[in-house]
């Protein structure tokens, strides 16, 4: 009978096995990041990181092929996240063309709503509401220090199953 110490360094070898599979695209894809400055570009990769050893947590019990699907989605998610940061940071208010704004805004809730499975967050509507009133008085700092507010704001993310 395995002790639970050896099922404890299993898990935490899957879990690692896992993320390197899936996080290669994050963490050498230097256009994710390439507006922002170098500390909020590792806490941007961080964040990333961090969704993705989450969803390797949930999905150890899972079996390799079913994990990996649910957490190449999830990359997919953070992937796009991260450039929508990056793109909304660079230029709070220079982007003219209101409507690729809101486009933007609406990608990134939508995108952060995949990422959670969290519909109709109330929290994370009003964060990126009050984005868009004030981004054309914002600063690149102030626009990113909004956008970690946005993408930390959600309630609980439930449990993944194997139907997820």
């Amino acid at each position: 009978m395995e002790s639970p110490l050896n099922r404890n360094q299993d898990s935490n070898e899957l879990i690692r096995k896992r993320l390197r599979q899936v996080a290669e695209p994050l963490l050498t894809n230097s256009s994710l990041r390439d507006e922002l400055t170098d500390e909020q570009a590792q806490w941007l990769l961080d964040w990333g990181m961090a969704r993705l050893k989450e969803t390797a947590v949930r999905t150890t019990n899972l079996p390799d092929e079913d994990a990996m699907a649910v957490l190449e989605e999830k990359e997919t998610a953070v992937r796009l996240i991260m450039q929508l940061v990056n793109d909304l940071t660079a230029r709070p208010g220079l982007l003219e063309d209101e409507d690729i704004v809101s486009a933007r805004l609406v990608r990134l809730g939508k995108n952060l709503q995949w990422l959670y499975n969290i519909p109709g967050d109330r929290t994370r509507v009003r964060n990126i509401r009050q984005f868009k009133q004030q981004r054309d008085h914002l600063t690149r700092e102030t626009a990113f220090e909004l956008l970690q507010i946005i993408l930390n704001s959600h309630d609980t993310v439930p449990p993944i199953t194997a139907e997820a």
